[in-house]
């Protein structure tokens, strides 16, 4: 079959991006696999190209842009046009995301949805408080007239796919459907094994806690430090490192502010943007990987962070949201982050019991190879391409 991948933009190295690589790596085994794209990033259309799968750009610009919401209908316009073109030879259309899901609804083309999450922006009522008023002004704007072509390009969709039952839960509540099928995410498990690999000589004498952040207020970075103040009393060695997804100086710039007025800034350090082939480093030598989302947030439901970690035989602390990473006392321990107390609780605990921290780290990693592997992804996909390749062949067939 001949399967076009719609998507908003391929421009980090996790998330929505790093999982359409490694399914589409997978899919073109069986099937052509075209991807389409906003935006894109010259070095992700490169090691696509490297697969063998074409990568085509609609726009300079993508949802991440202040231009692009401000001429929203125009880009719509556009972008139907150029996906009329592209689209005529394609069997199935998977779409991954907002207003792309929307656009294949206009195409006589079965659509599987695939669901990371429901767009936050605009379903997502604590991302909403924490933008200033400006943005949750445009962003309510925006949702009261574009919802519903969010909601229609799901209730056109042939077949809804996610990523765990925690998104399941709020694709009912929001869309009122039931997914057909739930993938789970993957980890590369030969990439992401531990590594025998001694601390750094700066923090060879600190307790390590690694924490991933994108800035954005959802992500918890300001629980943790007032998490860490707890944890300080009673290990004044302990080192909190934040690696970053997205780069924002003056969000860190406060940040390092409210730690040196909680009297921690010394048990902080920020690494900016790590490079994707030292993360299992950084997972191998930390003693433990601190997941603090807000857990009343949609964004809370799923984290590569956390499953390449567990991956790497490293526990995590995790924000309390989803039960299906961590499996609480055994891989890991989930905690609220908002409860600063309680989720500095779980981390003392670790740190004071090294024989514990390894029997986690272990199950953890057993709990990644069962469920957790690109193949299994994969796989998902393959079942559902299969099921609506029955459906075209039966409809051909009367």
């Amino acid at each position: 079959m001949n399967v076009l991948w719609l998507h908003s933009h391929l421009l980090y190295s996790n998330g929505g991006t790093r999982f359409i690589f490694e399914t589409a790596l997978r899919l073109r085994k069986k099937h052509k696999v075209t991807v389409v794209v906003e935006k894109a990033d010259e070095k992700w259309i490169a090691k696509f190209a490297e697969i063998g799968i074409k990568v085509e750009t609609l726009s300079r610009y993508s949802s991440n842009s202040l231009i692009y919401w401000l001429l929203f209908p125009i880009f719509l316009i556009k972008e139907k046009r150029q996906l009329a073109k592209l689209i005529s030879n394609q069997d199935v259309v998977i779409a991954s995301m907002f207003p792309l899901n929307y656009l294949a609804s206009m195409f006589s083309k079965p659509v599987i949805y695939f669901c990371f999450e429901p767009f936050a922006f605009f379903y997502d009522k604590t991302l909403l408080a924490s933008l200033s008023f400006f943005k949750r002004t445009g962003c309510l704007l925006l949702s009261k007239v574009y919802q519903s072509f969010d909601k229609k390009g799901v209730a056109y969709s042939s077949r809804v796919m996610t990523i765990n039952q925690s998104v399941a839960d709020w694709i009912k509540k929001i869309y009122g459907c039931k997914p057909d099928k739930i993938t789970y995410l993957g980890v590369d498990t030969d990439f992401f094994r531990r590594r025998d690999i001694p601390k750094p000589k700066k923090w060879k004498t600190n307790l390590l806690l690694l924490h991933c952040t994108d800035y954005t207020p959802l992500k918890g970075t300001e629980y943790l430090l007032h998490a860490l103040l707890i944890i300080k009393k009673k290990y004044p060695q302990v080192k909190l490192i934040i690696s970053e997804t997205v780069t924002d100086k003056r969000v860190r710039a406060r940040y390092l502010e409210q730690a040196k007025n909680l009297s921690i800034a010394e048990n902080v350090e920020f690494l900016g943007n790590l490079p994707y082939q030292n993360l299992p480093d950084y997972y191998s030598f930390s003693d433990i990987v601190c997941f603090a989302a807000d857990p009343e947030t949609i964004g809370t439901t799923a984290s590569l962070t956390v499953l390449e970690a567990m991956a790497c035989e490293t526990p995590v602390v995790r924000s309390i949201g989803c039960n299906e990473e961590v499996i609480h006392g055994k891989s890991g321990f989930l905690a609220d982050p908002k409860k600063p107390d309680e989720y500095a609780k779980m981390i003392i605990r670790l740190l004071e019991n090294k024989s514990r921290r390894l029997q986690m780290g272990r199950e953890g990693r057993n709990e990644v190879l069962k469920n957790y592997r690109w193949d299994k992804v994969a796989d998902a996909f393959l079942d559902e391409l299969d099921f609506i390749d029955n459906q075209m062949s039966r409809k051909k067939g009367k």
